[in-house]
């Protein structure tokens, strides 16, 4: 990934996601997410961010935009950035279920769906060319029967925020 390395201050964080100063202030404040402390002599603490954070904080600043409380978003956002999957079982329809780096969307042809609930989150391949029923299955079967779900198509915050990196480094 073209960016994993790379850290972020505060004010690109603010300048590249859209988002206030204040705001990202208080999600740290909460503890809803964490950055990185750079402890440069003689600059004090810094705090900064990786990019998997960026993909954090973009994704939950769009859930929370559809109405869902912050503590709901960032835990949708961080299951995406942080976490991987690697898991062999087929899904539903039987297509064998790719691997995902945390951060990463899955391979072609498959979509990359969050799909969450109040206290759940689960990012899920998705064929748009197969069946369209069998997503609901599978969302069904790893959040619950009777869950209340909800989708965001994690591939367009993805590009978005990856085009807004490539035009600052421009």
């Amino acid at each position: 990934m073209q960016y994993a390395n790379h850290t972020f201050t505060t004010s690109q964080v603010v300048n590249l996601l859209g988002i206030k100063a204040p705001t990202l202030q208080a999600w740290l404040h909460r503890g809803l997410i964490v950055g990185q402390r750079d402890q440069s002599p003689g600059t004090g603490a810094r705090r900064k961010f990786t990019f998997f954070n960026l993909m954090e904080i973009a994704l939950a600043s769009e859930i929370m935009k559809s109405g869902f409380e912050a503590a709901v978003a960032f835990q949708a956002g961080a299951a995406f950035a942080h976490v991987g999957e690697h898991i062999p079982l087929p899904l539903s329809d039987g297509t064998p279920r790719p691997a995902r780096e945390p951060g990463e969307l899955y391979p072609g042809p498959f979509t990359t769906l969050l799909v969450f609930s109040k206290d759940r989150a689960e990012v899920m391949p998705w064929n748009v060319h197969g069946d369209r029923t069998s997503i609901l299955h599978d969302a069904w079967s790893e959040l619950g029967k009777d869950a209340t779900i909800s989708f965001h198509v994690v591939d367009v915050t993805y590009k978005k925020l990856v085009a807004a990196l490539d035009r600052e480094a421009g």
